[in-house]
């Protein structure tokens, strides 16, 4: 049975979780158990990335429950889940502020993506501590980024263009790097 492909399928609830999904998957020898692992577990949603999660079976024996979160982005939106990397999946247009941070620790991957905008409002607003936006391009906002309050902030391999006030614009903000 080793590499061997069983898929199935849950639907999440309005919550966004789903019901049980239960592998059973051990030979029982003399009351030894013995699991195939490691399973890989995709997860698809239209509105994220695919995400690709590894579960071993063998040292996770009593581990009834195992939640992972798709934190992709397809749509301009508010950004709330703490200590998360969020990763555009598709270039964004947005009419007002595109991104907003809502909470602590998050970083903003554009992946090379861009960010455009009606020349006004933000291209991603931020007034959360440790806010990184990284490998993309933003255009066309009143401020590309605007960075407000905070601290340990970060901005690695990005563009700006074309916004009427500032590509990134920091009140009472400090960079981490």
């Amino acid at each position: 049975m080793q590499n061997s492909t069983f898929p199935f399928n849950l639907t999440t609830d309005s919550t966004g979780y789903t019901g049980l999904g239960e592998i059973i998957d051990y030979v029982n020898n003399g009351g030894t158990r013995s699991y195939y692992s490691n399973y890989n577990i995709y997860a698809v949603n239209s509105s994220y990335l695919t995400s690709n999660h590894s579960y071993n079976a063998t040292l996770q024996q009593s581990n009834y429950k195992d939640v992972f979160t798709l934190t992709g982005i397809s749509t301009c939106g508010s950004l709330t889940q703490a200590n998360k990397v969020y990763t555009l999946q598709n270039d964004l247009s947005a009419a007002g502020t595109c991104l907003t941070v809502g909470a602590n620790n998050i970083t903003i991957d554009l992946n090379g993506y861009n960010i455009t905008g009606d020349d006004r409002d933000y291209g991603i607003y931020s007034k959360f501590n440790t806010t990184t936006i990284k490998n993309g391009h933003v255009y066309d906002f009143g401020q590309g980024v605007y960075l407000e309050n905070n601290k340990n902030n970060s901005i690695k391999n990005m563009t700006f263009g074309l916004n009427v006030n500032a590509g990134v614009y920091t009140h009472n903000s400090l960079y981490a790097q």
